[in-house]
């Protein structure tokens, strides 16, 4: 804000000294850098999540599995930037006095959530295929929906879950860090592969393909 506001200063006396009046500095480059990349992000989401759908729609020859797929990612997004911000802005976890979770700043790392999101995706987006493909074989073989999407669970429910927790078990080692930018972008990673893998993929999936039965492969073979 200071750099926004010495900024608009200078433009004023530029325009009434006709001196041209430049604020340069660690602090002007930094809200420049910030500026950029925040002006990028939502750009590279919204590409990243048509990908998601031109991809997915291809593998699995379907219109509507690619689009609640990026619903479910959507949701794990919201969830984990959403319990960031209570953690590390409005200090939510103040009682616990853990530095890695402390809110005093109350303000997040801007870069946090900006790294974070290419992790949280590919997680993902890899439990979430790894399970769609083993309910299409079953499905493939002639199994009814309703009993594909039984077997894809039990079939592929452990595997999702020790990956997930390895994954999670990752990332909390870069909590022990000093560093707010690595504790805030470890945390958003961790609880976006629990809430994945014991949520989403366990509990929102399977309920999701189970309400849309055969319409979810369409237009393939497997929807007749």
């Amino acid at each position: 804000d200071f750099v926004v506001r010495f900024r608009q200063l200078a433009a004023r006396l530029s325009n009434e000294t006709n001196v041209r009046i430049t604020v340069v500095g660690i602090a002007a480059d930094s809200a420049d850098v910030v500026t950029h990349v925040m002006d990028i992000f939502p750009i590279v989401a919204v590409m990243t999540l048509v990908g998601v759908l031109l991809i997915c729609g291809v593998v699995f020859r379907s219109v509507l599995i690619p689009v609640w797929q990026c619903a479910t990612i959507c949701m794990t997004l919201c969830f984990s930037y959403g319990l960031a911000v209570l953690v590390y802005h409005e200090d939510a976890l103040s009682a616990w006095q853990a530095p890695c979770l402390s809110g005093h700043m109350h303000a997040m790392p801007w870069l946090a959530p900006v790294v974070a999101f290419p992790f949280v995706v590919g997680i993902c987006l890899d439990y979430d295929v790894f399970l769609l493909t083993k309910v299409t074989e079953f499905r493939a073989k002639g199994f009814e929906p309703i009993h594909a999407i039984r077997q894809g669970v039990c079939s592929t429910s452990g595997i999702i879950s020790v990956a997930g927790l390895i994954m999670a078990g990752c990332f909390v080692n870069l909590m022990r860090s000093g560093m707010i930018f690595l504790n805030c972008g470890a945390f958003i990673m961790v609880t976006g592969a629990l809430f994945d893998t014991f949520f989403v993929r366990t509990l929102v999936v399977p309920a999701a393909m189970s309400l849309f039965g055969t319409l979810q492969w369409w237009p393939s073979e497997l929807y007749r």
